[in-house]
């Protein structure tokens, strides 16, 4: 599986390197020899046709942010943030410390997760996950936008071969099953980035960079045959205000704006694919805030269901990637948020992932 599949490809016909399962080559081996390998218990992967976060049958989100750097000492180089990988197994799996198990026992239905390294599968944490019922939120990384040898900030924010090429690797390795053309079921949705609006200078190529990245994406689903089992589509704004406009909503009112006229200023980009039919059938709209319960209720919540994501042309839902308020008390502060995402008050609401902060 890490090793011959690689060496002699045509050993295993039938699987995909760094993309089928554990079961799956068990049960190659099974046919192979079956005194040497016992058939396995083969997972039985949903299917369907909406994305999971745009459906009408979703229950609250209640997730936590899943960066568990293993450092014990501060000053320390991280050589690697995905946690995701087979050999991060040693913090998430039940052979190892056994991190999945504990979150799902605290009653964590949801992983946002950060770190994306494009040289390892991500099959087995999705198999995990699906395992133990957890959905998964995953990100793209920031090294073909602001890192790698050959960012796309280089080139005034048009992003779409850097992402293309990322996002097409994502799908080889682990994100898609049954040969690439359905997504594991165990993945929701694909943040586009993290905090753009902080990151991308100037602020007014946002839009482009966050448009080719969509476009790439479905132009990557599109060339490899992606369709059943879609994820919903993000980006994930800060809580931050510009000029008048309400923090997070603003930002997110700007992006849909662009979404309807690409090639215009401040965009100036003419997409290969359908970005906005994307953008209403897949679309979620996700921010991070260290505001309090109560704060994010009134600057945010109630403003939302007033505006255009959530009137009688779209229903776009929405969900907080990061939600921490470190100057009120968690045990205090956590109940509204978890009642907003069950109040009929705010019926767009997913829910949250709790993010800890560093004291």
């Amino acid at each position: 599986m890490s090793d011959g599949i690689y060496e002699h490809p045509e050993w295993w016909p039938e699987l995909q390197a760094g993309a089928s399962s554990f079961e799956e080559f068990q049960a190659h081996q099974h046919l192979m020899n079956a005194t040497l390998c016992p058939q396995p218990c083969m997972v039985r992967y949903q299917q369907y046709l909406v994305p999971t976060y745009r459906s009408q049958h979703q229950y609250p989100m209640k997730g936590v942010s899943y960066g568990a750097s293993p450092l014990k000492n501060t000053g320390v180089l991280l050589t690697d943030d995905d946690f995701m990988t087979d050999i991060t197994g040693a913090m998430w799996d039940s052979w190892g410390r056994g991190d999945l198990d504990l979150l799902k026992s605290m009653g964590v239905n949801t992983l946002r997760m950060y770190g994306n390294d494009l040289n390892y599968s991500h099959r087995s944490f999705l198999d995990g996950a699906y395992k133990r019922d957890m959905d998964i939120i995953v990100g793209l990384s920031d090294w073909g936008f602001i890192q790698g040898p050959d960012p796309c900030d280089r080139n005034g924010y048009e992003c779409f071969s850097q992402v293309y090429e990322a996002y097409k690797n994502n799908l080889l390795k682990g994100f898609t099953i049954r040969n690439y053309t359905m997504y594991h079921p165990a993945l929701k949705a694909l943040i586009i980035s993290n905090e753009p609006d902080l990151k991308v200078h100037p602020r007014t190529s946002v839009c482009r960079a966050m448009i080719s990245s969509l476009d790439a994406i479905l132009q990557a689903e599109k060339d490899l045959n992606v369709t059943e089992n879609p994820i919903a589509f993000t980006v994930t704004f800060s809580f931050a205000a510009f000029g008048k406009n309400p923090p997070g909503l603003g930002q997110m009112q700007e992006l849909y704006h662009c979404l309807e006229h690409p090639e215009a200023p401040p965009t100036n980009y003419k997409p290969k694919n359908d970005v906005l039919t994307a953008f209403h059938q897949r679309w979620v709209h996700s921010f991070n805030t260290a505001a309090p319960g109560h704060v994010v209720e009134e600057l945010f919540l109630d403003k939302y269901k007033k505006s255009i994501f959530w009137s009688e042309k779209m229903k776009i839902p929405l969900f907080i990637g990061e939600y921490h308020s470190v100057h009120v008390g968690a045990k205090d502060d956590l109940p509204i948020l978890v009642g907003d995402a069950l109040s009929p008050t705010y019926p767009f609401f997913l829910g949250y992932n709790f993010f800890e902060q560093r004291p």
